[in-house]
């Protein structure tokens, strides 16, 4: 006789296949990716601690998910001529133990009643012992009644309770079998003295079995090996498609069991168990040193080397707690019992006769515990630290995005797995349930710490409040009914099958039907026989209802009187019952019985709770009352007796509800001037709305942590349809926000930005700008197209500083100082990307230039070289110069600075900051240089000293900075050189004549300053000398710029550039006296200003475009942005060192989001301003040489600047001029506005790559928004 089997799951295979290269890979990008939070390292490894926690805990049940215990076909006892024939040794007498302590005397008879009416196969006996810890008078006089009457049946109490009983209910059942039934054994010295025939079934005294219980069961117990058969519970009072609190556990029932008995682990749950008596005698009876003496026994038998079965059929009912804080009692005192045991010399893991494998799955349980505290609170906590504290665990990337996903969806499969589809809501309940109830097991945990540790006493058990069994009693009635239907029949299919008597399968049977239960206020009347299948009948509607025909034998009413012969009831191998007299049963039993549909055993509906194999269902009978919410909401409340858990629920609830409303109110805030219309894109919704990846997973997660302690709430007040409803919604709504956040990963992937990657590009445009000499092997490589040019300049070397070959003095002289600058500041950036040599060369290319620009001996300055009017174009006409600079203009004048000049100290003193920065830039690697460029750069801050008037720009007094021209026919056209005079000339008198060809307003690089290049001067003096003459004069004309230049006032005050060296000189004074505040003040609101959109100064500092792109109204919005980020490290710097740090990451991670603008955006939605980097660049930069033909051919503007095609020569790491106010570009390369490149821009860029390398600010610092808490109370800008 095999009534079970062990079979493999391949699916469950493959599932935790899957799951362990999801959770490997995932964990090992999790932990590189780690570092990349920087000193935010240690958060990111405690939640990758935890998640481990939680992998530990999903291993075990996965692998009880391989093979699972299943049912066979297996025909029953063996049969003869229609009797099964029992041989001596297998007629087992089987003693049932029911203990109790309060449980009402309804609860009692329906246990009692079940127990007795159970089918039990001939020759083998049955005797009942209520086991009465709490000596009810009520209880004995029943068992009493029931003894009088012929029942095998027998009161037990009176025992004495030893000092400090952990354990009640052992000793309860301990003190019944040694004391009372094997009193006559000598079980202490020889337990195998008693026969292998003697079982003991311990129902709960809230369980009543179904009528096949003794039957299947002692299929299994038929074999000797077996010491134990375990069955699952199934409850009355439970709807599984709103058990909020996993009462029906399907899958603990239908999975881990199984798999748990397919690995040879005895399983126990304390009731609807039958266990040998021997082998419960040699394991030492019930276990009395914990609460779960369930958990216990299972051990302590699989100890005793004894094998246990568990039979996956439902063959009894109960009733679940409803009441919370009778479930949090009860699923504490399960976690503390777990914790005795584990906390104690019994524990699992230090048992040297389990095996590894057994060891695990007994500290299973236990362990499941401990990682469902850490996993609820931590990812509870998790999104709301994101979006209150802008605290992020993870950092975004596509590895990350990938691993994530891989993991996310292996474990919801392999977790969610299941073999029936009805089972899917209930393994979802699962989870709420633990959620729910985190807090009791972590009060649970604490308790029994406290216990272990002397602070507390040591927890005992304590029974879960019961109800009078109303409910039960309409489900035995529904047993009774059934009964009664298929008595006459029940021979016939047992022949085939025990449980075909529930008719799953036929259309007249129970299998899709639902009957009704009414009451009336007559007492209900068992018949002759309370063994004869009922205790309660039911009218005949209810049978109509059930699809069966009306006996005429049944009265209409509720109560009836059941034939004294109600042996035809029962198969024909039944050992009848002594007759008893009709008696009244206890109506407090039925005292809540009120009409409502009851859901028939095996109902469609409940098709989660029946089981697979042999087809037989659960029972679970839900009640139809409709408890009012009021009522039920104050019996929840007078219950809790100052229990905390719902206030921790209710504390849950409020953490991710507060975190919802934080993002919101982040997006809110942030997304100011919000359009749909410029939406092009998902992802483009919620960068154009200023929420970031982290803030929108965040909100995601925080809703999805929602939905448990909600159901609890929405369960606080109402079990019925609105429960289950909003389980319906609360599931799919899992499910959806679940699916949104995977999506989201994927659609807001931050830009994979390499600092490092993009600064040697950037130093090889500058190199691409070099006049003079060929260029150094990198550059060379970059731009092989490149040639040496303005060889023959009356002054060779230096760089022109955008598409023309004109080398304007000034601009260039302070970007030759911003690239010292960087070295100094930021040298270690460099040294980072390997380019610090390469940054070398071209500063001491700017600077030997510079110095041949100045002569000591006739006091003068060659402050530009060519002029701007022969470059102006009319691409309209196609008219201007546009080619390489083998045929540039041969007019190269030369713009000279001397003592009698009435201008031009602003272009002395840029020169002289060059040479002085230079010195400290280049004092180590080539001194001799060094020492030349500071000499100069004294004589010239001297000379700039002695311009007639010290506030006279060069523009306009030595050098025409604006003016119109009109645009020269390109001279590298196919046109004669007489007809190129001759189309001049016409040109200049049609334009004289108004005929339409109007001269061209230029501007080139105007001054609108000189105190701020004079302290920037003195301030490099300073710190190339030491000598304090040059700081105080640096000091003064600091202010003095403040004062009479600086427009503070208006936003174009705020734009920092070659023309308004202002902030650099402010930034340059904090370094040198890092005491001082008075410097402080306008580099920060600089920094304030930019970071917020408004400082004290000027509201509307920048204009946010849809991408995030800070636009001013600047002639190169992006060189700004570089610019200010630059400055923005330096200023970091310089608190830094000063000891300010608190706002010194905020402020470095906000340039890291500058350089994420310049390429394209956070999420690489938008273009990529620097050419090279990011998923969409400009491919027609503005720039001579680049758009050249690379076949030789004529560079016209017709040629070259009008051609729509990309460049043919690419200028990798260029910077072009950005965007307009609304985020609009145009890659059109005679749209100089935007697609202009310079000398000065990519200065800046250099500087803040280097800067971002060298202060070391790793994006994973940076990713997201930041925190609610932040924006409202503590500052972000300096």
């Amino acid at each position: 006789m095999q009534p079970l089997k062990t079979v493999w799951s391949p699916v469950a295979v493959l599932l935790l296949l899957g799951y362990l290269a999801a959770a490997g890979y995932y964990l090992f990008v999790r932990f590189v990716t780690a570092w990349d939070l920087g000193n935010q390292a240690w958060y990111g490894l405690l939640v990758l601690g935890v998640e481990i926690l939680g992998i530990t805990s999903v291993l075990p049940y996965a692998l009880m998910l391989l093979r699972y215990t299943t049912q066979t076909n297996c025909k029953g006892f063996p049969k003869d001529n229609g009797r099964t024939l029992l041989p001596e040794d297998k007629r087992f007498h089987v003693r049932v133990l029911v203990p109790c302590y309060k449980e009402s005397l309804g609860t009692i008879e329906a246990t009692v009643q079940a127990a007795l009416d159970a089918e039990m196969p001939p020759s083998c006996k049955r005797t009942v012992y209520l086991c009465d810890d709490g000596k009810d008078k009520e209880k004995k006089a029943y068992i009493e009644t029931l003894a009088h009457s012929g029942y095998g049946v027998e009161y037990v109490s009176g025992r004495t309770r030893g000092a400090g009983e952990i354990n009640g209910k052992s000793g309860n059942l301990n003190n019944c079998l040694r004391t009372v039934i094997y009193a006559e054994y000598d079980f202490e010295a020889k337990p195998a003295s008693i026969p292998a025939t003697e079982l003991v079934v311990v129902f709960d005294a809230d369980m009543a079995a179904k009528r096949t219980f003794f039957v299947k069961v002692l299929e299994v117990m038929w074999d000797e090996e077996t010491a134990l058969c375990l069955t699952p519970q199934s409850f009355h009072n439970v709807d599984a498609a709103a058990d909020i609190w996993n009462h029906v556990n399907p899958q603990f029932w239908q999975y881990v069991l199984p798999g748990c008995d397919a690995l040879g682990y005895v399983g126990c749950t304390g009731t609807n168990v039958c266990i040998r008596a021997r082998c419960l005698a040699q394991a030492g009876w019930f276990p009395e040193y914990t609460i779960t003496e369930d958990y216990a026994l299972s051990m302590e038998l699989k100890l005793a080397g004894f094998r246990g079965r568990y039979l996956p059929e439902y063959l009894a009912v109960g009733e679940a707690p409803d009441e919370v804080r009778a479930v949090t009692r009860q699923r504490s005192r399960w976690t503390k019992g777990h914790m005795q045991v584990f906390f104690s010399g019994r524990c699992p893991l230090l048992q040297r006769r389990l095996s590894l494998l057994h060891k695990v799955l007994y500290t299973n349980g236990t362990w499941a515990y401990f990682a469902t505290i850490a996993t609820t609170y931590m990812f509870t906590l998790v999104p709301f630290v994101s979006l209150v504290f802008g605290w992020h665990p993870v950092t975004f990337s596509r590895p990350f995005a990938f691993a994530s996903t891989a993991y996310l969806v292996a474990g919801a499969v392999l977790s969610g797995f299941v073999r029936r589809p009805a089972h899917s809501r209930g393994m979802w309940l699962s989870g709420v349930s633990n959620n729910l109830l985190a807090f009791t097991y972590l009060k649970a945990v604490v308790n029994t710490l406290l216990a272990k540790a002397g602070f507390k006493d040591t927890a005992g058990f304590k029974a879960t409040a019961k109800k009078p069994l109303a409910p039960l009693c309409a489900a035995v009635a529904k047993i009774a009914a059934m009964s009664i239907t298929v008595g006459r029949t029940m021979s016939a299919l047992w022949t085939s099958s025990i449980s075909a008597a529930f008719g799953h399968g036929g259309a007249g049977g129970f299998g899709n039907r639902r009957a009704s239960v009414l009451a009336s206020g007559a007492p209900v009347v068992v018949g002759p026989s309370a063994a004869a299948d009922a205790f309660v009948t039911v009218n005949a509607h209810t049978a109509a209802a059930a699809g069966r025909p009306k006996s005429p034998h049944r009265p209409s009413r509720l109560s009836v009187e059941l034939p004294s012969h109600s042996n035809s009831l029962r198969p024909s191998f039944d050992q009848p019952h002594p007759h008893i007299e009709p008696t009244t049963l206890n109506p407090r039993a039925f005292a809540a019985l009120a009409p409502g549909p009851v859901p028939a055993f095996g109902d469609a509906s409940d098709a989660a709770h029946t089981q697979g194999s042999a087809g037989a269902g659960e029972i679970v009978v839900t009640d139809g009352d409709a408890v009012h919410c009021w009522s039920w909401a104050a019996a929840n409340w007078h219950s809790l007796d100052g229990a905390l858990d719902p206030l921790a629920i209710g504390a849950s609830l409020a953490i991710s509800l507060m975190a919802i409303g934080a993002g919101a109110q982040q997006a809110v805030a942030q997304g100011t001037g919000f359009s749909l219309a410029d939406i092009r894109s998902v992802a483009h919704i919620f960068m154009s709305g200023r929420m970031d990846a982290f803030m929108l997973l965040a909100m995601l997660w925080s809703a999805v942590n929602a939905i448990p302690p909600a159901l609890f709430f929405v369960y606080w007040w109402s079990k019925g349809p609105l429960l289950r409803w909003c389980c319906t919604i609360g599931q799919w709504l899992s499910l959806l926000l679940g699916a949104a956040a995977i999506a989201c990963l994927w659609l807001l992937i931050p830009a994979e930005i390499d600092p490092a990657a993009i600064l040697p590009s950037a130093l090889n445009f500058l190199d691409a700008q070099r006049s003079g000499s060929a260029l150094h092997a990198a550059p060379a490589a970059a731009y092989p197209w490149l040639n040496a040019s303005g060889v023959l300049d009356p002054v060779p070397g230096g760089f022109y500083m955008a598409a023309d070959y004109v080398k304007y003095g000034p601009p260039m002289a302070s970007s030759m100082a911003l690239l010292a600058w960087g070295l100094v500041e930021f040298g270690g950036g460099y040294e980072q990307a390997e380019v610090r040599t390469q940054a070398l060369d071209l500063l001491a290319h700017g600077t030997d230039y510079l110095l041949r620009c100045h002569s000591s001996e006739r006091q003068q300055f060659v402050v530009q070289i060519g002029d701007p009017e022969d470059y102006v174009v009319d691409a309209a006409r196609g008219l201007g110069s546009w080619s390489g600079p083998g045929n540039m203009p041969g007019n190269r004048t030369i713009h000279l600075i001397t003592n009698s000049s009435s201008g031009g100290s602003d272009a002395l003193a840029a020169a002289a900051a060059a040479l002085a920065s230079a010195h400290s830039a280049l004092n180590s690697s080539r001194p001799e240089l060094a020492a030349k460029a500071l000499k100069h750069a004294k004589e010239l801050y001297s000379m700039a000293l002695n311009v007639q008037l010290l506030n006279s720009s060069y523009c306009g007094a030595v050098v025409p900075c604006q003016g119109a021209a009109v645009p020269q026919q390109d001279s590298s056209s196919s046109v004669s050189g007489g007809a190129v005079a001759a189309a001049a000339a016409a040109a200049a008198a049609a334009a004289a004549a108004g005929d339409g060809v109007s001269a061209v307003h230029w501007v080139a690089y105007p001054s609108s300053s000189t105190y701020d290049d004079l302290a920037w001067a003195a301030a490099w003096l300073y710190k190339a000398t030491g000598m304090s003459a040059y700081l105080s004069e640096a000091e003064l004309f600091y202010r003095l710029h403040l004062e009479h230049e600086a427009q503070l006032g208006s936003p174009a005050g705020w734009i920092p550039s070659v023309d308004n060296m202002g902030f650099a000189a402010g930034v340059m004074l904090m370094r040198l006296l890092p005491g001082s505040l008075q410097y402080r003040e306008v580099p920060a609101a600089l920094l304030r200003g930019w970071m917020l959109g408004k400082n004290n100064w000027t509201e509307g500092v920048t204009q946010a475009t849809p991408h995030g792109f800070l636009w001013t109204p600047s002639p190169a919005p992006a060189h700004t942005v570089a610019a200010v980020g630059m400055i923005g490290l330096a200023f970091a710097a310089a608190e830094d060192a000063a000891g300010r740090v608190r706002l010194v990451r905020n402020m470095e991670c906000w340039c890291m989001k500058q350089l994420y603008s310049l390429t394209g955006g956070e999420i690489a939605d938008g273009t990529s301003y620097i050419v090279g980097a990011g998923p969409r660049w400009p491919k027609r930069p503005h720039h001579r040489q680049a758009s050249c033909p690379a076949d030789g051919s004529p560079c016209t503007v017709t040629t070259a600047l009008m051609s729509s095609l990309p460049n043919p020569r690419q200028l990798t790491g260029s910077l072009v001029a950005g965007p307009d106010a609304y985020g609009g570009f145009r890659d059109v390369r005679s749209n100089a506005a935007q697609l202009a490149v310079g000398l000065d821009g990519n200065v800046f860029l250099s500087g803040l790559l280097a800067g971002l390398l060298d202060r070391n600010v790793k994006p994973g610092e940076c990713h997201g928004g930041r925190g609610f808490f932040q924006n409202m109370f503590l500052s972000y800008a300096p």
